[in-house]
């Protein structure tokens, strides 16, 4: 059965927020300073037991897979929203009892993830350009690419707030990338490098004349990137040393999605392109209705992505064969995220729809204030959505 909700329900949470449900509290915050240009509270207690489970940067994760095994299954219903100075740049970070989300006018909001209440907000930069991760031991680190005239990489230690290191002239716009304690980076010279997350130090770099569109994935050591003439490399992950390269003849729109399975990702020319992990050789290719999303829902069978030919494809990550496809009254910009049985995606529509993983069955559906072109977050217990009127929502079971 399908459920909708529509904006009335939405303004009768709101009156009644204070009396929502939260979840028990996995961390709690220690400092919530608000007002922009004012301290964000990134001071959070961390567990020694810390898993890295959290979505802690594009795609939840280093592989760019866009997917949770387990997590929250519809109907779902909307235990908060609220409101920002801008739409959103880039998808949410989750780490324990906080939601991070950056938005258009290079402001950093800090949400409580069981009652929604603001606890900071901070501006970075002149213009907004990369979305922040959470890197390091334990989750202990912030990492902000500053996109001004004097661009600025800094990591900010989420224990006291204080600035771990920071590198000067480092314009970053594509996604950042964390696996345990390096950060991978491609800036806007074309130049693709791994840092220390906890001093900045740089471990390699591989200067290239190709400009990088969008960010690299890691998988089994190895770094994953392509660029705009069609180029994909894998580079070993300790050194920068390359392990394979081929061309695809077409850019580069998609960070790469990678498992077992293969490297996944989507062409200038709408297709969506299969390969070998290990030799990079090209195993399948597939022709959309038109761009696809900037990453991938990629689950052990199947791979998700949305296009703006207002449709969402479930594609066979075996033999790139199109198993269902899903229309929509809008383009379906922002990258969607799975579980092993669910699919979820935003459109312009101002939907976010739920998708039986296997089918691409309608679920479950909800009206939103606006657009939804924003990568979505998927928590083990929470789905966190932002739209282009500057709401951010999550939903949850209750």
């Amino acid at each position: 059965m399908v459920g909708t909700s529509n904006h009335r329900s939405r303004f009768r949470l709101r009156a009644e927020r204070p009396r929502v449900r939260t979840w028990s509290v996995l961390f709690s915050v220690s400092m919530a300073v608000a007002g922009c240009g004012g301290a964000l509270p990134y001071f959070q207690p961390l567990s020694q037991d810390y898993d890295g489970g959290d979505w802690n940067q594009a795609g939840g994760g280093h592989t760019g897979r866009s997917y949770r095994p387990l997590g929250i299954e519809p109907p779902l219903r909307l235990l908060w929203e609220q409101t920002m100075d801008a739409p959103p740049l880039g998808g949410s970070i989750v780490s324990g009892q906080l939601v991070l989300q950056m938005t258009k006018r290079s402001s950093l909001y800090s949400f409580d993830l069981g009652t929604g209440e603001e606890l900071g907000k901070r501006g970075y930069g002149e213009l907004p350009c990369a979305a922040p991760i959470i890197a390091g031991p334990a989750a202990g680190v912030l990492i902000v690419a500053e996109f001004s005239p004097n661009p600025l990489l800094k990591a900010v230690s989420r224990v006291d707030g204080s600035t771990l290191w920071s590198r000067g002239q480092v314009n970053v716009c594509a996604d950042l990338v964390v696996h345990a304690d390096t950060v991978v980076i491609v800036d806007e010279e074309g130049t693709v490098a791994a840092l220390g997350a906890m001093e900045g130090d740089v471990i390699w770099e591989l200067r290239d004349q190709q400009r990088y569109s969008s960010g690299p994935a890691v998988f089994e050591n190895l770094v994953f990137v392509g660029d705009t003439v069609g180029a994909v490399r894998a580079l070993r992950l300790v050194d920068g040393e390359e392990k394979w390269h081929t061309s695809l003849g077409a850019s580069l729109r998609t960070r790469p999605a990678v498992s077992s399975k293969g490297v996944f990702l989507g062409t200038g020319a709408g297709e969506v392109v299969a390969l070998s992990t290990a030799t990079g050789d090209e195993t399948w290719r597939t022709k959309l209705g038109g761009l696809s999303t900037p990453g991938f829902a990629l689950s052990d069978d199947i791979l998700v992505t949305g296009s703006v030919d207002r449709h969402v494809y479930g594609l066979d990550v075996d033999s790139g064969d199109i198993l269902w496809r899903f229309e929509t009254n809008g383009v379906v910009r922002g990258t969607p995220v799975s579980t092993e049985s669910v699919v979820y995606c935003g459109s312009g529509d101002g939907f976010i729809y739920a998708l039986e993983l296997g089918s691409g069955s309608l679920l479950w559906k909800y009206r939103l204030d606006g657009p939804a072109l924003a990568p979505l977050a998927l928590g083990p217990r929470s789905l966190i959505v932002a739209t282009e009127t500057g709401s951010i929502y999550v939903f949850g079971r209750g």
